[in-house]
């Protein structure tokens, strides 16, 4: 679980991030309700939990109930206070507190109380949820799928070519072990594992991706352009939850182009001036879009594929958002369409300032991702 902590004192939030983290959660802090909200609402980590503490100058803990319950209705939160008063445990009853500790209270009985919240989640979760989740994981099992269907069957037209045999083989693997993961979250209570977010090297990723569909793209005869200007390029993100982003919009251009005489597809990464924000556009040549559709197609279900489930998008949009990212599309049929993904990009300097100059441990996890060589350069240039 991602835990968020909130307390206006420095040194309780860290006593209470080094107790949880030292039981396997991964551990947020936020100093006072503000910077709370701005982690929920920007900060990209999936957060699972907010533990609160309830006395805060500006906005105390019920206050922060109340503006989290506003954005993220379902989020538990935990609200912790060193007054024993009855009134103050109503109100937060009143505004659908999850949990409610008494201070002075020790590790164990914190941890308790997560778990006990962590298992009333798993039991109270709606069957309309999991009818509403389960669809988008097979959704993304599919696209493993598709690589070990194509790398099999080129196997089969070149049993002669023992180079082209290992090649192929090492695909199907990789593609085996993404369905592994994928199951993981399948039995972990419908819900996908969240991956950690870090630096994520985006050309690296993007290759990674195209690979794993160098099989269809040989069958089905379609050409990919690859127009990576800035290599080392990071974006901070889960590489699984991006590689289901590149996967999903590869997998929809190459059913776009089904049928067409010209087959391209070009991948760009362009980084954004004046912003912190790159772009990756993928644009396909493609059957295109109807204009009528385009406001429409990251609705759940929507869909004008005979075999599709109209999730694929809804997969994409929901990953990217959850990446401080945005997804945009334009299209003309017959001609093709292109999506654009924009992501913030790792600002090397304050990562480096942050490693330097505090105790920060995401800083530290962060900047030890980073390649030494990205970390000489950075310093150099400071």
């Amino acid at each position: 679980m991602n835990l968020l902590v909130v307390d206006d004192e420095v040194r309780m939030l860290g006593t209470i991030r080094r107790g949880v983290a030292s039981k396997g959660y991964r551990v947020f802090e936020a100093l006072g309700a503000q910077q709370a909200l701005d982690q929920l609402n920007h900060g990209g980590h999936g957060i699972d939990l907010v533990i609160t503490d309830y006395l805060m100058p500006t906005m105390n803990g019920i206050d922060l109930l109340n503006a989290i319950r506003s954005t993220h209705p379902t989020l538990p939160v935990i609200i912790m206070t060193a007054y024993a008063d009855t009134g103050l445990v109503i109100e937060a009853m009143k505004n659908h507190c999850d949990g409610f500790i008494e201070k002075p209270f020790n590790l164990d009985h914190l941890v308790a109380e997560i778990e006990r919240i962590k298992q009333h989640q798993i039991q109270n979760t709606k069957s309309s949820d999991l009818h509403q989740l389960l669809p988008k994981i097979v959704h993304q099992i599919n696209n493993p799928l598709m690589s070990i269907s194509g790398f099999a069957e080129l196997i089969q037209s070149n049993l002669g070519n023992s180079d082209r045999l290992q090649e192929y083989t090492e695909k199907i693997i990789s593609a085996v072990e993404q369905i592994s993961f994928i199951n993981k979250g399948i039995m972990n209570a419908g819900r996908p594992e969240e991956g950690k977010f870090g630096p994520v090297e985006l050309s690296t990723l993007l290759d990674g991706c195209l690979g794993m569909f160098q099989s269809v793209f040989v069958l089905k005869g379609i050409q990919v352009e690859r127009k990576f200007p800035v290599y080392g390029l990071q974006v901070p993100g889960d590489p699984f939850g991006l590689e289901q982003v590149f996967k999903n919009l590869i997998s929809n251009a190459i059913d776009a182009m089904d049928g067409r005489t010209d087959k391209t597809l070009t991948v760009t990464v362009t980084p954004t001036q004046g912003t912190s924000f790159v772009e990756v556009n993928m644009e396909d040549t493609g059957c295109g879009i109807p204009e009528e559709h385009l406001n429409k197609i990251f609705e759940p279900y929507f869909t004008d594929k005979s075999q599709g489930n109209g999730l694929g998008l809804v997969v994409i949009k929901e990953i990217v958002e959850k990446h401080g990212g945005k997804v945009f599309v334009t299209s003309r049929v017959g001609v093709g369409s292109k999506f654009i993904v924009s992501l913030p990009v790792v600002q090397m300097n304050r990562l480096a300032d942050d490693f330097n100059s505090s105790d920060n441990e995401e800083a530290f996890i962060q900047w030890k991702h980073i390649s030494k060589e990205q970390q000489q350069i950075v310093m150099a240039q400071r």
